[in-house]
């Protein structure tokens, strides 16, 4: 009897010892983690293409070639000098964003060309040549007259929603205006109460708008980001505030510009400031909206 017990003890043992080796063994495949990396895709304007996720000595799957109006997709690049053309058969060993470099498109820029221009604040040689042109093709900016556009003006808060209702074909509005400030027959009664009625822009207090008061950076960042979702357009924010001047960034505008700037909605200057503070110029709220239209269009 004393040996069946010795016998079925030592069995137990055994099953107690197996198992804990199975265990043990598992406990150590479960420490081993793999690593995996984030490769982002600059594209310098084009439609947007989501990140990827890849294993660390992974390969990055290539993405659909990207569009923007006016250029010709010219393949992806390690930096944004467009040097070294990205090989992706590469083994991944860090998070990294590769670019996307773009040839213009010579039969788009000779539409634009013959785009005519009156303004005669407006040469062909400024940055903002272009995106005036554009706007005012599509009839979503005016000059301040036939031959002034003030691309360096003050852009004001009445301007601004205007050509958002502009980019939505100018719905009926039957809603009440809650502002006392936006008088009837105003150009911008109707955009106003559009935007504020699907959360785009919010008053200055409850019964104010302040329509004349100019935009500021952080803020036009802000309607856009608003407008974005209202649109149903990609509103996800990814990475981390790294302007020399982020710290003058308000709370309410931290995401919007961090939206804004993935999406190259809005970009630093060349120092690598945000200026959140500094008034809009027309010629920036040109550039916005070209981005912006041509989103929504793809």
């Amino acid at each position: 009897m004393k040996k069946y017990s010795l016998c079925i003890a030592s069995f137990a043992i055994a099953v107690c010892l197996l198992f804990t080796g199975i265990f043990v063994v598992a406990a150590q495949a479960s420490d081993v983690v793999e690593t995996f990396y984030t490769v982002g895709f600059n594209t310098d304007g084009g439609s947007y293409i989501e990140s990827v996720h890849v294993r660390k000595g992974g390969k990055v799957p290539r993405p659909e070639d990207p569009t923007k109006e006016g250029f010709i997709f010219d393949g992806w690049y390690t930096g944004s000098h467009y040097t070294v053309e990205y090989d992706f058969n590469t083994p991944v060993e860090n998070s990294m964003s590769i670019f996307a470099k773009w040839a213009v498109d010579k039969q788009y820029a000779e539409k634009l060309a013959q785009i005519k221009l009156d303004f005669t604040d407006v040469s062909k040689d400024k940055w903002y040549y272009d995106d005036v042109a554009y706007v005012f093709d599509k009839g979503l900016m005016n000059g301040i007259s036939k031959t002034q556009f003030d691309p360096e003006g003050n852009f004001t808060r009445a301007m601004f929603v205007t050509v958002l209702y502009r980019m939505q074909k100018s719905p009926t509005v039957k809603s009440e205006c809650p502002f006392t400030d936006v008088k009837d027959g105003s150009y911008y009664k109707d955009a106003v109460v559009w935007a504020h009625k699907n959360e785009i822009v919010n008053g200055v207090s409850e019964t104010e708008f302040s329509p004349d008061t100019p935009i500021t950076r952080e803020q036009m960042a802000t309607i856009m980001y608003r407008f974005a979702r209202f649109a149903r357009m990609d509103t996800k924010v990814r990475g981390k505030l790294d302007y020399i001047d982020h710290l003058q960034i308000s709370d309410y505008a931290e995401d919007a510009i961090l939206w804004a700037d993935t999406h190259s909605v809005m970009e630093r200057n060349t120092e690598g400031y945000f200026e959140p503070k500094r008034n809009a110029t027309r010629a920036e709220a040109a550039s916005v909206f070209t981005v912006m239209h041509r989103d929504m269009r793809k």
